[in-house]
């Protein structure tokens, strides 16, 4: 009877990674597991289980890490942020995105990208991934490909539109400044929940721009030969509806590719 959205599995696909909304306090990163008839129970995994709105898991490909995003306060700070709100479904997708907020509206919840790793025992402790990657503003939706760059969305300032893609690469250990994915992707308009392919040859993003299906689609971009990102392609009626449809992610084993609908 609540809202479920993203899907991200371990290696082998027995493992299911989701979000749920759970009432005023925003969302919690739900975990299943299934013996290959049936799936168990969902349960908050542990680092979820607080006061915090937590949203957008993303297993790395060797499962050893799951990025995520949350509005937990960062390091240092004593006073929680307020819950992430959930989205309508109208409006596509997870929340995120402050155009068009009256100027006496309380501002939106900062959230940023988070990452825990997995141990012998269980998991450790969240940490943020810092101020080079976050903005303070909204930064959703982590993918990483095979070599660990960083694809994600946000509506920090300076972009094309209402929210965009951008990528960091991880150098040295560190990560760069993240970059526009430019007008190859984004518009004026909102692209939100990118999933980058491991080897980096397309992305998978969730657009509210004119001329689809419904309140957003899921669209495709390919990588040329030059490193550049081909036009946006919907991805079609076969996976788009007249409703919303977003947080698109591939199983690991690439054979399905699993979204949320409203």
């Amino acid at each position: 009877e609540r809202r479920e959205l993203n899907a991200a599995f371990l290696p082998g696909g027995q493992t299911l990674f989701f979000s749920r909304d759970r009432g005023q306090r925003g969302t919690a990163v739900m975990m299943t597991a299934s013996d290959g008839r049936r799936w168990t129970m969902p349960e908050p995994v542990p680092f979820s289980r607080g006061e915090y709105s937590d949203v957008d898991a993303f297993v790395t490909p060797d499962g050893r890490e799951i990025y995520f995003c949350s509005d937990r306060p960062l390091p240092g700070e004593p006073v929680p942020q307020a819950g992430i709100a959930p989205a309508s479904p109208a409006a596509g997708g997870t929340a995120g995105g402050s155009s068009g907020t009256p100027p006496s509206a309380p501002p939106p919840p900062r959230v940023g990208i988070w990452v825990v790793a997995r141990t012998a025992s269980g998991w450790g402790e969240p940490a943020w991934l810092g101020s080079v990657v976050n903005s303070g503003a909204q930064d959703y939706y982590p993918t990483l490909t095979r070599t660990g760059t960083l694809y994600f969305s946000s509506n920090r300032q300076g972009g094309l539109g209402e929210n965009d893609i951008y990528r960091a690469r991880r150098v040295d250990g560190r990560w760069t400044p993240p970059e526009n994915l430019g007008r190859g992707v984004n518009s004026e308009f909102r692209e939100f929940d990118p999933f980058i392919a491991p080897d980096e040859s397309y992305v998978i993003s969730a657009s509210s721009r004119p001329g689809g299906l419904g309140a957003a689609d899921l669209y495709i971009s390919l990588r040329n030969a030059r490193g550049e990102w081909d036009e946006p392609k919907n991805m079609g009626p076969s996976v788009n509806s007249a409703a919303s449809d977003y947080a698109p992610m591939l199983s690991p084993d690439g054979k399905f590719l699993f979204f949320t609908s409203s």
